[in-house]
């Protein structure tokens, strides 16, 4: 009746999570190093998130809790685009005809 092992993190998770807070870190920090020539810190994120991933360095994989957060942040983004939208310029002046539906 106990919890279940997929309940708890694992130390793997607590590695991923570890690289994804020193890319954090590191980003805005890079940033303002490079302050002349100007890249913005969340194309250096990005960079860092590559680099970091399964494409380079495997250090970080979209699984367990690293997957649970991938998916909240992509949530919370489409929440704030989806606040960024005018639903006065949404609106559709449609002919009367189209509302009948398929013939």
């Amino acid at each position: 009746m106990g919890l279940s092992y997929s309940f708890w993190v694992r130390p793997a998770d607590i590695a991923q999570l570890t690289w994804i807070a020193l890319a954090a870190v590191a980003a805005p920090v890079l940033a303002s190093i490079l302050g002349r020539f100007a890249v913005p810190g969340v194309v250096l994120e990005l960079i860092l998130g590559i680099l970091l991933g399964p494409v380079a360095a495997h250090r970080i994989a979209a699984t367990g809790i690293v997957l649970d957060f991938a998916n909240l942040g992509l949530a919370l983004l489409m929440l704030l685009a989806g606040y960024e939208l005018d639903s006065t310029s949404c609106s559709v002046h449609l002919p009367p005809e189209s509302l009948s539906g398929w013939r």
